[in-house]
């Protein structure tokens, strides 16, 4: 009896010690592009999406916003290849900017930039 009592509180204490993972919510924006700029982001089950999305003025944007959990991955790339291509590309976690970058296109080069992380970031 003793030793079903002792399962017992064992059961007990570790089902308390497991910790719920924590929601956040992630917002991926691109903007200040003047060309096409071809977007990938990693959704919030994990998959890879991409898309094309046409700015005609930097006071275009694009965002995506998705519900993840603590210690998914976040990611997010823009690519553009149009000669005077520019853009600004950022992750906000919880309406806190947590990673960002900006570019402009260089003769003979590719703009891309590349953001990524884990959920939270710290």
């Amino acid at each position: 009896m003793k030793k079903l009592y002792f399962l017992i509180s064992l059961l007990l204490i570790m089902s308390a010690c497991t910790k719920v993972p924590e929601v956040h919510v992630v917002r991926y924006e691109a903007d200040k592009a003047t060309s096409a700029l071809s977007i990938s982001w990693m959704d919030e089950n994990g998959a890879l999406q991409q898309t094309t999305q046409d700015f005609n003025s930097t006071e275009d944007s694009w965002s995506f916003t998705g519900t993840f959990e603590e210690g998914d991955i976040i990611y997010l790339s823009g690519t553009y290849s149009e000669e005077g291509g520019s853009q600004r590309l950022r992750i906000l976690i919880d309406g806190k900017a947590v990673r960002q970058g900006e570019n402009e296109y260089l003769p003979g080069e590719q703009g891309r930039i590349t953001l990524s992380g884990v959920v939270p970031i710290e």
